[in-house]
This record gives C-alpha cells, sequence and structure tokens, in this order.
C-alpha cells in the first residue's frame, strides 16, 4: 500500500497535466480513496496492521 502512494504521489507531481489531465484526476481520487481506507482500517485493526 505505501508503495502505491509513493507511486501515485511521484505520477501525480511529475505527469503532464494538460495530456493527462483525467488520468491525473482519477489517479488523485485513488490516492484520497487509499488513504482513507487505510485510516479507516488501521484505527479499526492496530493489532492487524502491526504484524504486517
Amino acid at each position: 500500500m505505501s508503495f502505491f502512494i509513493v507511486f501515485a504521489v511521484v505520477v501525480f507531481l511529475y505527469a503532464d497535466r494538460e495530456r493527462n489531465k483525467e488520468w491525473i484526476e482519477r489517479m488523485g481520487a485513488y490516492l484520497f480513496a487509499a488513504i482513507f481506507l487505510t485510516t479507516v482500517f488501521g484505527s479499526m485493526a492496530p493489532h492487524f496492521f502491526s504484524l504486517i
């Protein structure tokens, strides 16, 4: 999950904003969802994430 977040941030920063605008917006939505789900599941099951 953390590798995906780093990859999404790098792509979001260095992509061509004019040509890939829709794709960047989609990646931003995926990034927001990944951070949200990680926060929710992390607060619900901290013992599970401590094993990873």
